[in-house]
């Protein structure tokens, strides 16, 4: 008990003692804030830039894979692509796999255009009750989750999922409510031609793409996902069809691609193993980096604690001259340095976070993006040791170099 009142009143006593000799440490704190600042700032821009880099890449599941069906639609429809037909038994006897097959077609929605908006849309042509197509299909043949809201599948062919951009809009143009949302998309006939049908729309996915700007005109794309029954009896222009793979042996399926000859998307995993290579040489980098910015910091430290210390020499000689132990010493000194050390730490990574809000601001402001404040894990790890080995050695450093001061010469000096 009366050991742990001694120990807090010297550490009550070295909070004192900083307090008291605040100007001579903020000295010292400017230059533990710019140098963990710095090394703190490095760690979150580079985590950040190769996060914002690759978070659409990783985003995707793995376990996606894309191909791309006969041209003739009416060939795939009446299964006389042998190849294809051939691709489809074997996805069929694989375990963990499930597949279907869509439709793409582009086109404007004219009769929603105002002013220098134009719409150019992007319709998919899905099977009824495919849950995963619309909330996970990024329209460029890869796969990432998305925000659905509304109904969870197309059921009949009176029904349509649009994204939020083609959402916002029909909304600002006053002609739906929350309660009734319906659009109207050229549908083609049997006969050839072309009619203007109405849909209700049951569902909502987040936008893939956004507005752009481009002689004096402005472009939305939108996506729109409709029935696959549409299609099925009618002469329709689409010339391509696609087949959309969820396979925990997507290897498997590019390699039975290629023996068929069947053209697919790069798969996502392929992509992800480039992304994690160039990650890792990232790391390895900033690891090199993250040695010399420690030596260079470790430099410093040792430098500004040794002019914060002679500053004190004279009350060091006066505290030994009147009975107090190396110990006692030895433990203020110790308790300063860590108050110092720490407080600086943390007044860092403030900095850095404020810093990089007003980053991600600009961005936003000024470019439109969306851009990620992100420090990996092993930076994290980088940065606890070097902020918790420099603030113990050089405390007990400073502490050690306390003792060493020679009593009676700086006594008579002052």
């Amino acid at each position: 008990m009366v050991f742990c009142v001694r120990k807090h009143r010297k550490s009550s006593h070295a909070f004192l003692m900083v307090k008291k000799n605040i100007k001579s440490y903020l000295l010292l704190s400017v230059t533990i804030i710019m140098s963990f600042s710095f090394l703190l700032g490095f760690f979150v821009f580079i985590d950040s830039e190769i996060y914002n880099k690759h978070k659409i890449t990783f985003s995707i599941s793995p376990k996606v894979v894309v191909l791309i069906g006969p041209t003739d639609i009416k060939s795939n429809l009446n299964e006389t692509n042998n190849n294809f037909n051939l691709l489809i038994h074997q996805l069929e006897k694989m375990d963990d796999t499930d597949f279907y097959m869509f439709y793409e077609k582009q086109f404007q929605l004219n009769h929603y255009q105002s002013g220098n908006l134009i719409i150019n849309s992007n319709v998919y042509y899905i099977p009824n009750n495919t849950q995963g197509f619309y909330e996970n299909h990024d329209g460029s043949g890869f796969i990432s989750t998305r925000y659905l809201k509304g109904s969870k599948v197309i059921e009949s062919s009176n029904q349509a999922i649009i994204d939020e951009n083609l959402y916002n809009l029909l909304r600002a143009q006053g002609k739906n409510t929350d309660e009734s949302v319906k659009i109207t998309i050229p549908v083609a006939e049997e006969n050839g031609g072309t009619v203007l049908k109405e849909f209700q729309v049951v569902g909502v996915v987040s936008a893939f793409a956004g507005y752009y700007t481009a002689n004096d005109s402005r472009s939305l794309d939108s996506h729109i996902f409709l029935s696959q029954d549409l299609i099925k009896n009618t002469d329709s222009d689409i010339k391509q069809s696609r087949i959309l793979v969820f396979s925990d042996r997507v290897s498997e399926v590019v390699s039975i691609c290629d023996i068929l000859n069947i053209e697919y998307f790069y798969p996502p995993y392929m992509i992800q193993r480039q992304a994690l290579s160039e990650i890792q040489n990232q790391v390895f980098i900033k690891g090199i980096t993250s040695i010399i910015l420690f030596f260079l910091l470790a430099i410093n430290l040792y430098s500004s604690f040794k002019n914060a210390l002679n500053d004190r020499k004279f009350e060091i000689g006066v505290k030994r001259a009147i009975g107090a132990g190396k110990k006692d010493i030895v433990y203020q000194f110790f308790i300063e340095g860590m108050i110092v050390m720490v407080s600086s730490i943390i007044v860092s990574a403030i900095i850095i976070l404020n810093l990089s809000l007003i980053y991600k601001l600009i961005q936003r402001v000024a470019f439109g993006v969306q851009w990620t404040i992100y420090l990996s894990s092993y930076s994290v790890i980088m940065f606890l040791f070097s902020a918790f080995f420099l603030s113990v050695s050089f405390s007990l450093i400073f502490a050690f170099q306390s003792t060493q001061i020679e009593i009676v010469k700086h006594l008579k000096q002052e």
